[in-house]
């Protein structure tokens, strides 16, 4: 049977290596450098900042303001308000929409509280006026 090829001694002034396990002993000296076991390359990896992936967002104005996006043309600006005005219309017409209406009158409705219709004009990009939606819908 085979075992492993190093056996610490404890009365010795050895460490194990944290990387490569028993197997690699390290000594005292080399462990502990002059700056207190921090090696400049363990310093780089601790400043390094954590990129992290872009999450979606369900409105404000980081929602409104695409990082990069190609500019569209009037037409297929009017073609996304024309669809956006379909999609807030098949929600207009659920029974949540009714029994809001008839529950909530106008003069009754807080801002705050109550969810706004989504503006199909507004120039957002697909994803952001979906989770103006999405929300809205929930909210009936």
């Amino acid at each position: 049977a085979k075992g492993p090829s190093f056996f610490p001694d404890p009365n010795a002034d050895v460490k194990l290596d944290p990387i490569f396990g028993g197997d690699h002993p390290v000594r005292a000296e080399e462990a502990a450098t002059e700056d207190g076991g921090k090696t400049p390359l363990t310093e780089q990896r601790r400043r390094r900042p954590v990129l992290r992936s872009r999450r979606r967002t369900t409105g404000g104005s980081a929602a409104k303001t695409p990082l990069s996006e190609v500019p569209a043309t009037e037409e297929q600006w009017r073609a996304r308000a024309e669809q956006r005005a379909k999609q807030i219309e098949i929600g207009k017409m659920t029974e949540n929409y009714l029994a809001y209406r008839t529950a909530v009158t106008p003069r009754k409705r807080n801002p705050a509280v109550d969810p706004i219709t989504p503006d199909p004009n507004e120039r957002v990009s697909k994803r952001a006026f979906d989770a103006e939606l999405k929300q809205w819908r929930k909210k009936l």
